[in-house]
């Protein structure tokens, strides 16, 4: 069950890149928007979409999460920390591996990735099933 789990919340994390992308290239491209601010919006829009996501397909929690309000906004503030922590691991990784140990940028990315979603996954599970393993 675990490898399944794992296996939506990637598909979900790729889906959630598609929208990050399109909306930062719909801003900054058709809007003129600042880049900063375009990717910072995007983001946001991303990681809602993929909280609802995998609410419902990765953790199959929605229920539970959307059971009140308080709960949904609990749920998803810790699931926006959970996330802004897993992108700073990735960014630190990716700096040790292609700046400090000079073993270059495609190196850093896969490794910042692979660090960086392990990251996200374990503080999603955490988050969205309240520490509890899946069943």
């Amino acid at each position: 069950m675990r490898r399944s789990q794992f296996f939506l919340f990637c598909c979900v994390g790729g889906a959630g890149f598609l929208i990050d992308l399109a909306i930062s290239l719909l801003l900054i491209n058709l809007c003129g928007a600042h880049h900063l601010f375009s990717k910072i919006i995007s983001w946001l829009i991303a990681v809602t979409l993929t909280f609802f996501l995998n609410a419902v397909f990765s953790f199959r929690v929605i229920s539970r999460v959307s059971s009140s309000r308080s709960l949904c906004l609990r749920a998803f503030v810790g699931y926006l920390i959970s996330q802004s922590l897993g992108g700073a691991v990735n960014v630190i990784v990716f700096m040790l591996i292609s700046v400090m140990l000079k073993f270059g940028v495609l190196a850093g990315v896969i490794w910042g990735a692979a660090f960086g979603v392990g990251f996200n996954y374990f503080g999603a599970r955490k988050v969205l099933r309240g520490g509890k393993a899946s069943a």
